[in-house]
């Protein structure tokens, strides 16, 4: 465990999660800033503003299961959509899951 020392700021903490890229392309694809993806999702009463959705963006913050739900929520997409092709669980079309 790294000690802080007073008055140094630690290096950003990068890759936080898998979904940044997903996330910036599906906010660019809605034509929004992040100020105004913040401002829609506060009017439909989720907890975002545009300094969270720019560190999810760049994969400095991590997402909790619950901000997920609300982001999918936000985008209109699917799980999948965010998550990168390596990380799907069922196949397309299989319906089964992957041998281990």
């Amino acid at each position: 465990m790294r000690r802080r020392v007073k008055g140094r700021r630690e290096p950003p903490r990068k890759n936080q999660n898998v979904i940044g890229p997903a996330l910036l392309k599906m906010r660019l694809k809605k034509g929004w800033s992040q100020e105004q993806a913040a401002a829609k999702a506060q009017c439909a009463g989720l907890d975002f503003t545009r300094q969270m959705i720019a560190n999810m963006e760049i994969r400095r913050r991590g997402v909790s299961d619950r901000k997920l739900v609300d982001l999918v929520r936000l985008y209109g997409c699917s799980f999948d959509e965010l998550f990168p092709e390596q990380y799907h669980v069922l196949k397309k079309g299989d319906g089964k899951k992957p041998s281990r």
